[in-house]
This record gives structure tokens, C-alpha cells and sequence, in this order.
């Protein structure tokens, strides 16, 4: 009879008590879960703030093969979309406030209607000027009394701002990225429009603001024919990657 009572007590002991351990358990369970996750926005604002802070305009990411080199690439194009969408918001909303008799939503329909046209954005800028309208706003120099700037300069950096809003794609090269951020694919890009000792490139020049461009494998394209050991002629790319900074006003990054 005793081991009988024994055993009931046992049994309700761990009735009563089991709904409390598992919720002990369940908790802690949530704390560490959560840690961890805390532990990961640390790391990823740290990353982010490393990207947008210290990382050059050409980077170049070396080693052996399936060290995984493109992975890494991919992974930092993140944190320069979520930059970018930052730096036009801001570059927009900087413009609009200074020069502020402008009609922007007029201005931001030329645009939309120019860009659908021809979708790029220095063909955008040149049909602008072409409205008087547009130029009467634009007209003149932009003083903060530590600088000066001329108005047009200004315009020609909302286009470029507003066109990559609308454009909507961030990172372009010669492999194809998805990017989880705006939920949208690379667009095609060729390093080699970058060749600006090239007549026929010079001619139809262009490297869209606000983004990231890959080339993968770059040192596959060092050498264009594969039968020989000499580096290819002086095509001006070096100089470009050089000028990336100025070219671009530190709105593009390569990663080679």
C-alpha cells in the first residue's frame, strides 16, 4: 500500500510540476534564441557600417578556388543596396529642400516619361534641359556660403538619383545575383564598357549611378587570347577604375 501512495506522489509530483518545467525550458530556450539573433544585428549593422565606411570603390576579393570569393561578393552587394536606397532617399529629399520652387511633381513626371524612353538617365538629363520651364528652375548658382554649386549640377544629380529609384536595381555585372532586399535580379553589365581608350565604347559610354558592379572571375579576362602570355594593350580600364570615386561622385562600387 505504501509503494502504492509512493508512486500516485511520484506521478502527480511530475503532473504538476512538468507543465512548469517545460515552460522553464521553453523560456530559456526563447532567451538564447533571442541572443542569438541580437547577436546577429550586431554583426550585421557592424558589416554594414564596415561596407559603407571602409571598404575602397574597387575591391578586389582573392582567393583559391571554391573558397567561396563570389559568395562573399554577393553578400556585401547587400549592404550596398540597402546604402544606396539610403543615399538617394537623402540626396532627393537634400535637393528638394534647398531648391524648393521647383514643381518637383511635374519634374519627377518628365523624368518617368523620359527614362521609360530611353532608360538611361544622362539621356533623361539632356531632354530636361531642353524644357524652359525646367530651366528657369535650375537657373543660377546654389550658395551655402562655404560652397557654391550650379543649379544645373544639381539637377543632373536629382536625375541620376531619381532614375536609379525607378530603375530599382542595384547591383549589375556579368553574373546573375538575386537580391533579397528589393526582391529584384542584376542587371547585365560588362566591365568592359569601362575600356574608355576604345572609340566605339566612348561612343555609347555609360555607368549607371547607385550601384554595385561584379566581375566575376576577373582574372580570367585579363587575358584575351588564351594562347598567348603578353597582358592586353593599354585600354584605359586601369584608368577608369582609378577615377571610379570621382567618376561616379562614390555612388559605384566594383568588385573584381
Amino acid at each position: 500500500m505504501q509503494f502504492f501512495i509512493i508512486i500516485i506522489s511520484i506521478i502527480c509530483f511530475f503532473a504538476v510540476t512538468t507543465p512548469f518545467i517545460y515552460l522553464i525550458v521553453y523560456k530559456s530556450k526563447c532567451l538564447i534564441d533571442e541572443r542569438k539573433r541580437l547577436k546577429y544585428v550586431e554583426e550585421c549593422e557592424y558589416s554594414y557600417y564596415f561596407v559603407c565606411n571602409n571598404l575602397s570603390y574597387v575591391v578586389s576579393v582573392d582567393g583559391k578556388q571554391g573558397a567561396g570569393k563570389t559568395s562573399i561578393i554577393v553578400g556585401l552587394t547587400q549592404y550596398d543596396v540597402i546604402n544606396y536606397q539610403y543615399l538617394i532617399t537623402q540626396k532627393i529629399d537634400w535637393i528638394k529642400v534647398i531648391v524648393n520652387q521647383v514643381n518637383y511633381i511635374y519634374l519627377n513626371e518628365c523624368i518617368r516619361r523620359f527614362y521609360d524612353l530611353s532608360k538611361n538617365a544622362n539621356n533623361v538629363y539632356h531632354e530636361l534641359l531642353k524644357d524652359s520651364t525646367i530651366n528657369d528652375w535650375f537657373h543660377g548658382v546654389y550658395s551655402d556660403y562655404v560652397q557654391k554649386i550650379p543649379l544645373p549640377d544639381l539637377l543632373k544629380s536629382y536625375v541620376f538619383a531619381y532614375c536609379a529609384h525607378l530603375r530599382d536595381q542595384y547591383v549589375g555585372g556579368n553574373i546573375k545575383v538575386y537580391c533579397p532586399i528589393n526582391d529584384k535580379w542584376s542587371f547585365s553589365y560588362s566591365i568592359d564598357k569601362l575600356e574608355i581608350k576604345n572609340i566605339d565604347i566612348q561612343k555609347n559610354y555609360y555607368l549607371p549611378k547607385y550601384c554595385s558592379i561584379i566581375n566575376d572571375e576577373a582574372l580570367l579576362s585579363i587575358y584575351k587570347n588564351t594562347n598567348s602570355n603578353s597582358v592586353v594593350a593599354d585600354t584605359g580600364l586601369d584608368l577608369s577604375l582609378r577615377l571610379i570615386r570621382h567618376l561616379t561622385l562614390e555612388t559605384v562600387r566594383i568588385y573584381m
